[in-house]
């Protein structure tokens, strides 16, 4: 008898569909997104840091959701959305940055989001929060939201509501007395109460002209808290394993198996079969940034558009007047020089969720360890012992050693194999794959399954670019572009040496979306000034694990 602990699923549409089914539709599961973000307003060019918080309606209060595992931003003008993005949810929590183009028009945008889950709700509609973005390079504005007025100082970016801070227990420290421009500083969290704490926390340059009057999360809860909610029916699958991917294919019969993957050193490798309407849907975990979707299966496939894209126009205009114009210009210098010089180690790659579809239990054949054949059948025959080749009805194939706990045994079924993640079906083509290409060979021992079909074993051969290079596949595959979520990455400018040759023009000098601290527990941490003076805000949000919003805001001084 095989180990059962062997058999990992690795994308079994049926059984997750009934399972999600059986799951929400009992518990009617109501979620609402709160977005924070690094500041309020931007320069075209920038990033806008975010950082998000999935709540889940329990009883008269919420709590940080578990359910949803991905939720998707939209920023719209009051014409359009402009820009759209993926987030994936870990517990209720996410984070990423978002490329505002530079050519994107002075205005003022909403940014909004919501989880899948959301709109099996009746009556919902993404709530969102209002960014000021000023372009410096041209005079383009969003049509018909932009006022030139002649005077004026201070500018009330439009608030949610006007609830007051809350005190509770956490507590910041901030440096006594002004910072010098350049210098390292230090501040301290401190969680006084008994439960655990998720935060983020930003450091920005205070604009002079813009004031936020609201209470960032507080204010939120406030709202959501006496909101009715809508019913909840599931005619839309949620994202809770993953990314639930849906794909319109064309000349293919009903039940008949489409496979997608992405390449890469991973095996994200999944299938689902082609319902008679012709569409396919395929639960995946999340997938990470701009990458190409390898379809099998059909002559043409079209991925379906997971965002609402409903635009209400409702967005105020924003005002500009002649007093702005040298802080404007200081703003688009420091945008100027991050991106000419911010490199990838002034961001922090924050953990993102394992991949589970395969265990560790596998053999790793490095090839520059070893003597280098010209034909792929040789490095196979000579070192890889746990592959052997064999001919079925006269085609060439691979057999892969099963490693059971009461019998080694070599498959005798259908194995998969794969180059740099995508199933090759021919798998003589492997045997004709040029073995210089290869950096590794990965043998997975185990039986697997993709869809519906199970696996004796799998083998994936990997490229030094992990580009599948040179390896021509059937007419039936295609390549699409896919935007997976967001990267998560913290902008704390921790490599920034004191005094160093670093054109530190930052105006966000700290951010960090997921800051878990335990009750009882504090965080020092260590920031570095930027090479100018002036008004710093240090804001503080968050939610305990107990259900309660956390908000906290100051200012720094740098001369």
């Amino acid at each position: 008898m095989r180990n059962r602990a062997a058999y990992i699923i690795i994308s079994a549409v049926a059984a997750i569909l009934h399972t999600l089914t059986a799951i929400a539709q009992p518990s009617g599961v109501v979620e609402r997104l709160y977005i924070a973000t690094d500041k309020q307003t931007y320069i075209a060019g920038e990033r806008i840091w975010c950082s998000l918080y999935c709540l889940e309606a329990q009883g008269k209060g919420f709590l940080l959701s578990d359910f949803s595992s991905t939720a998707y931003l939209e920023l719209q003008d009051q014409n359009q959305v402009v820009l759209t993005a993926k987030v994936a949810l870990v517990e209720g929590r996410g984070a990423g940055a978002i490329e505002l183009p530079p050519t994107l028009p002075t205005g003022n945008y909403k940014l909004l989001g919501y989880t899948t889950q959301n709109r099996n709700e009746a009556g919902f509609a993404p709530e969102g929060k209002i960014l000021s973005i000023f372009n410096v390079i041209t005079t383009e504005r969003v049509e018909g939201n932009v006022e030139l007025t002649r005077e004026g100082l201070s500018v009330a970016v439009p608030a949610q509501s006007a609830a007051a801070s809350p005190k509770g227990s956490i507590s910041l420290e901030l440096p006594q007395g002004e910072i010098k421009a350049g210098e390292e500083f230090y501040i301290e969290l401190r969680n006084g109460a008994a439960a655990d704490i998720s935060l983020n926390l930003s450091i920005y340059h205070k604009n002079p002209f813009y004031t936020k009057t609201d209470s960032g999360i507080v204010n939120y809860w406030e709202k959501i808290t006496h909101e009715p909610f809508g019913d909840v029916k599931m005619e839309f699958l949620p994202d809770y394993e993953g990314e639930v991917v849906r794909l319109d294919v064309k000349g293919a019969s009903s039940d008949e198996m489409l496979y997608i993957s992405f390449p890469g050193p991973q095996v994200d490798c999944y299938a689902s079969n082609i319902d008679s309407a012709g569409v396919a849907t395929i639960v995946t975990p999340n997938v990470y940034g701009e990458r190409d979707m390898v379809c099998e299966g059909g002559s043409s496939m079209e991925l379906r558009d997971p965002f609402i894209r409903k635009v209400d126009g409702a967005i105020p205009p924003l005002a500009i007047f002649p007093e702005m114009g040298e802080y404007l210009e200081q703003r688009g210098f420091s945008m100027q020089v991050g991106r000419r010089f911010d490199a990838d180690t002034l961001y922090d790659r924050l953990p993102v969720r394992p991949n589970i579809l395969l265990d560790a239990n596998r053999v790793v054949y490095l090839l520059d360890d070893y003597t280098r054949f010209p034909k792929m059948e040789e490095v196979l025959v000579e070192f890889v012992n746990e592959v052997r080749i064999r001919s079925v009805k006269r085609q060439k194939q691979l057999s892969i050693l099963i490693n059971d706990q009461e019998n080694s045994h070599y498959s005798t079924g259908y194995s998969l194999v794969m180059l740099d993640g995508v199933p090759v079906t021919d798998q003589a083509k492997i045997l004709d794959y040029d073995p210089l290409l290869l950096h590794r060979i990965e043998i997975y021992t185990g039986i697997y399954s993709v869809g519906n079909v199970y696996y004796e074993g799998m083998a994936n051969f990997i490229t030094y670019k992990g580009d599948m290079s040179g390896f021509e596949f059937e007419d039936n595959v295609k390549i699409l572009p896919y935007k997976g979520s967001l990267y998560p990455m913290a902008f704390t400018g921790a490599s920034i040496s004191e005094g160093g040759a670093y054109p530190d023009y930052r105006e966000t000098i700290y951010w960090h979306p997921v800051l878990d601290l335990k009750g009882g527990d504090s965080l020092k941490i260590r920031c570095i000034a930027p090479l100018y003076g002036g008004d710093f805000d240090v804001v503080l949000e968050g939610v305990s694990l107990s259900g309660a919003p956390v908000y906290y805001k100051s200012t720094l001084k740098i001369r």
